[in-house]
């Protein structure tokens, strides 16, 4: 048997005294008469001698001529390969394993999530509708015998529980947003807008705003009530958030790409700084106080789980006491 430096690196062997032990002949199982030849590929382990063991990959081709038989062909160090496909059996072997776990704990979570929430719908508002009934009785019978100062108190507690009772309502709705089946259908745009604007009549009316609205929107694919609820929470910001003694000014239109329809509500109120832009989707983030703008800083974090539910998104862009854009992604109705 001879070999060459590059065998013997391949075994980090200094000789070839090292690797007597792979008599290469013997990986044929058959003897070879004469004339004959065989070609073969085999995988086999090699024992190094600090104790780590190497995966030899050879291609094979023996061959017998009067009696002499040779062996030659390619040897490769498959080693990494193997043991990566070692850790890939190994992975996969666990991971049913840690699915079930998983899936354990996700359920765990909801059902703590259920409990939390049945927690906030009954044993939160029960006493905060005790302080409300409580507060307004109060006013309405004994407002004539109490000071202003006592008539200013009880107002506050009233309008404090009023909008604790609302933040209730906001986060529950968050909740049911998460984990709520949304199909999705056809739904007219134009449809959507009319009600959204209907329902903020009272308020559209005592702002003295304007909204205008570019027909004809298209239909797109989306769950009706969630979408309602998103675009009643973009034109309510809308109105809300405009300097004062500025009418607010409104226009509602779409746009369109290959895949997705693009709805737009546009204002012309304070603007939105660019560093608060993407925060304003969170939970409670609010920009300004509650006496400046009323308002519980979480219509926004429902518009954005609504969407992301119906495979949508939502972003703006805006501009510091000009106004700002909203748009939201939605999926596009083949007809």
């Amino acid at each position: 048997m001879e070999s060459n430096q590059a065998f013997l690196r391949l075994f980090d062997a200094s000789n070839l005294a090292d690797v007597q032990g792979i008599y290469l002949e013997q990986l044929f199982v058959q003897p070879l008469g004469s004339g004959e030849s065989r070609s073969q590929n085999i995988e086999i382990t090699f024992p190094l001698a600090d104790g780590r063991v190497k995966w030899i990959r050879f291609t094979q081709y023996l061959y017998s001529v009067e009696g002499e038989t040779t062996i030659e062909g390619l040897v490769e160090d498959i080693t990494e390969l193997k043991q990566a496909e070692l850790a890939l059996r190994e992975f996969n072997e666990t991971l049913e394993e840690r699915v079930r776990e998983r899936t354990a704990e996700l359920e765990e979570v909801n059902a703590q999530l259920e409990s939390f929430t049945y927690s906030v719908s009954h044993d939160l508002r029960a006493p905060l509708r005790g302080i409300l009934f409580f507060a307004e009785m109060l006013l309405k019978d004994k407002g004539n015998e109490l000071d202003a100062t006592a008539q200013d108190y009880l107002s506050r507690i009233n309008d404090a529980a009023s909008l604790m009772n609302t933040l209730i309502e906001n986060l529950l709705e968050y909740g049911r947003l998460s984990k709520a089946n949304l199909p999705l259908q056809a739904v007219s745009l134009n449809l959507i807008v009319a009600r959204s604007i209907a329902q903020l009549e009272a308020e559209i009316a005592q702002k003295q705003a304007r909204i205008t609205v570019v027909e004809t929107l298209p239909t797109v694919l989306a769950h009706p009530a969630t979408l309602l609820q998103v675009l009643a929470n973009l034109l309510s910001n809308a109105l809300k958030f405009v300097q004062p003694g500025i009418e607010p000014q409104v226009r509602v239109y779409a746009e369109a790409d290959d895949e997705y329809i693009y709805l737009w509500v546009e204002d012309n109120g304070i603007g939105i700084e660019e560093k608060f832009q993407e925060r304003i989707f969170g939970l409670f983030d609010r920009l300004h106080g509650q006496e400046v703008y009323p308002g519980t800083g979480i219509g926004l974090a429902i518009a954005n789980k609504g969407v992301d539910r119906m495979g949508g998104a939502i972003g703006l862009k805006s501009t510091v006491g000009i106004g700002t854009r909203f748009w939201v992604k939605l999926r596009k109705c083949e007809s």
